[in-house]
């Protein structure tokens, strides 16, 4: 449940924060498309987890609370920091159980295809440096155009292809749309089976 609600949420936050330029983890989700989406994505990771549904609000109440808190200034650019090692760790385990419980993935997936980009383009889309700190056999990885499984070093299945594509589109919508408008039409359900187009 912490590494759900606690550690994965705030690396998710932390990676579309680092591509939309923010530097406070409270002044991103203080913004509604992020509050929106946040609260969006903590019910499909509640989907996914094989918990009473009680037992995930409690942690989604608090959750909330920590990331608004002003009085407790976390910067983005910190929670971002080896995101390589948390995808692994806290957010695969997450893609696994959604693709077994035939949980929606996109919301799951569109923050670290967001990191990704800050990565590849070593900036935030409005033109900010970024300097990921990660392993840079990670980084190269990305740069070169590696995904979800390509970064994790992960044999190719039916699992792995379904992720993958999913990260595929969450990039062409991402660089389509940009950030803010990704994450208003990931949070409604009748857009998320359009077919992206560049």
């Amino acid at each position: 449940m912490k590494s759900r609600f606690l550690n994965a949420v705030h690396s998710f936050i932390a990676c579309l924060a680092v591509r939309a330029g923010i530097e406070y983890m409270h002044e991103a989700i203080a913004l509604p498309e992020f509050q929106l989406f946040t609260r969006l994505l903590m019910d499909d990771i509640a989907a996914a987890t094989p918990v009473p549904r009680q037992m995930c609000e409690q942690y989604m109440e608090q959750v909330l609370l920590r990331l608004s808190n002003e009085a407790l200034p976390d910067t983005t650019e910190r929670i971002s920091s080896e995101t390589a090692r948390k995808v692994g760790k806290y957010i695969f385990p997450i893609l696994q159980d959604a693709y077994s419980r035939k949980v929606s993935m996109k919301r799951i997936i569109l923050p670290v295809a967001a990191w990704l980009l800050a990565v590849r383009e070593e900036a935030s889309e409005s033109g900010q440096p970024y300097h990921a700190k990660d392993t840079q056999s990670a980084i190269t990885a990305i740069q070169e155009g590696a995904v979800i499984s390509g970064i994790l070093g992960l044999e190719n299945c039916e699992q792995t292809e379904v992720v993958d594509n999913e990260c595929h589109r969450a990039l062409q919508y991402l660089q389509t749309h940009g950030l803010l408008t990704t994450l208003k039409n990931y949070s409604e359900g009748g857009l998320l089976n359009e077919t992206v187009s560049a």
